[in-house]
Formats: structure tokens, C-alpha cells, sequence
């Protein structure tokens, strides 16, 4: 009967070890999983985008301001496209109705 006593606590005393590791992994890899949730929202917390630079922005909305009121004075005033510039050089052709393929106009 020592014989099995000595088997049984063996076995005991291995699931234990196991088990205390398993433990141990579990804790290292919450441990872990809990860092790196940290440091990602470190790092988007500390990214702003375009709204972090106040003088792009000022400017971004300043220029679209200029724009949408050039078109509002003048809205023939708009560049003609390039299809256009080369119709007129002779180096594009424009389709039989005299318009450009890529803007409609007539050129």
C-alpha cells in the first residue's frame, strides 16, 4: 500500500505544479494583454490628426473660403481642363459634336 501512496502523491504533487503553472501563464498573459490596452490607448489619445495643428486648419478653412466664394463671384472662371487645352493645340481630338471626352464642353 506505501507503494500506491507513494504513485498517488506524485501524481497529486504534478497536477499541482501544472496547474500552478498554468496559473502563472494566465496571470502573465492578462498581465500583458492589459499593457498593451494601455499603451494603445496612449497612442490614440495622444493623436489628434489634422485638428491637432491649429494653423492647418486655420488655413485649410480660409483657403476653402476663398475658393467656394471665387466660384460664387465668377463660376465661369473655373480652369478649363487639360483634354480641353490640348483640343485646342491640335494634339487631342474632340468627339464629332465638337465636346471634350473628359469635361463635356464644347471646345
Amino acid at each position: 500500500m506505501k507503494e500506491g501512496n507513494s504513485w498517488l502523491l506524485w501524481i497529486v504533487g504534478l497536477g499541482l505544479s501544472l496547474l500552478a503553472g498554468v496559473i502563472i501563464i494566465v496571470i502573465i498573459l492578462t498581465y500583458l494583454a492589459r499593457k498593451k490596452k494601455k499603451k494603445e490607448e496612449k497612442r490614440k489619445a495622444g493623436f489628434t490628426g489634422i485638428a491637432g495643428n491649429a494653423a492647418l486648419v486655420s488655413a485649410l478653412q480660409q483657403s476653402f473660403a476663398y475658393q467656394t466664394q471665387a466660384i460664387a463671384i465668377d463660376p465661369g472662371a473655373e480652369e478649363e481642363c487639360l483634354t480641353c487645352n490640348l483640343i485646342q493645340m491640335g494634339s487631342s481630338m474632340a468627339y464629332g459634336d465638337n465636346s471634350c471626352p473628359q469635361c463635356g464642353r464644347r471646345c
